[in-house]
């Protein structure tokens, strides 16, 4: 066989030799150690409660700060989006799961009335804070106080899952699911609060969630039926439950 015909190493028309890189689909999920998250802290809204004031960590020093601030004694907290992040490296695809702030460098830290702020003014040899504290939200020049309810139902969310993205969907279609339950029920006792018959009782008659809702009110020892607005009546069976969970007085 002469090399004229097939070359040194042979024809390539004859003998194709195809040089080609299998795809390789290589994945791999790195879970967020318990020990690495940032756990959302019981917050009570009643006699038991704390003073809570606004703080801002050094910028990607969030959960330094909160594990910094415990350590200390006082109780903090910051809310937390747990998701996950995809990443490339060569032939991996790798999701590794993460905690996001989701109000920035804000951290809420609670005290009792025997404690201070002090822990968090403290420094180091070069100066620099001790808790991964920049600085505290003031007024006027004095720390300046926040709404526990508020904090308290961001507190209740989280633990929840409803800034989870593995828990929010399913926590997502139960609430779709749910069928909310009439403010006023056949049968409630209630409340008038304004109009020409304001400070008498009486009792609802027709559920719904319309504008208008039928009562037979008690009226000078008589009992009347009234068509009274939604806003003017206030339910005595079942009270209307505030944003942080506390129940809203009559007016």
């Amino acid at each position: 066989m002469s090399t004229s015909t097939l070359g040194r190493y042979g024809s390539a028309k004859k003998t194709p030799v195809h040089f080609a890189r299998v795809p390789l689909n290589r994945r791999r999920e790195i879970a967020l150690p318990i020990c690495d998250r940032i756990e959302p802290c019981r917050i009570a809204t009643g006699e038991d409660r704390l003073w809570w004031h606004a703080v801002t960590a050094r910028p990607g020093r969030v959960a330094h700060a909160v594990r910094k601030i415990r350590e200390a004694g006082l109780q903090a907290y910051a809310p937390m989006r747990t998701h996950w992040k995809e990443s490339r490296r060569g032939d991996w695809r790798i999701r590794k799961q993460m905690q996001t702030p989701l109000l920035g460098s804000y951290v809420f830290v609670g005290i009792r009335d025997d404690q201070s702020l002090d822990p968090l003014y403290e420094t180091d040899l070069l100066g620099r804070n001790r808790m991964e504290v920049a600085g505290i939200v003031t007024n006027n020049g004095k720390p300046a106080p926040m709404r526990c309810g508020s904090i308290a139902k961001l507190a209740r969310e989280e633990a929840t899952g409803w800034y989870d993205d593995d828990l929010r969907p399913a926590l997502e279609a139960g609430a779709a699911d749910a069928v909310p339950l009439p403010a006023f029920a056949e049968g409630d006792s209630v409340d008038i609060l304004g109009g020409p018959f304001s400070s008498f009782q009486g009792v609802v008659t027709a559920s719904g969630d319309g504008p208008t809702v039928r009562i037979e009110a008690l009226i000078f020892g008589q009992a009347t039926p009234v068509l009274t607005p939604i806003e003017w009546l206030y339910n005595r069976t079942r009270p209307p439950v505030e944003k942080n969970g506390s129940i809203r007085p009559s007016r």
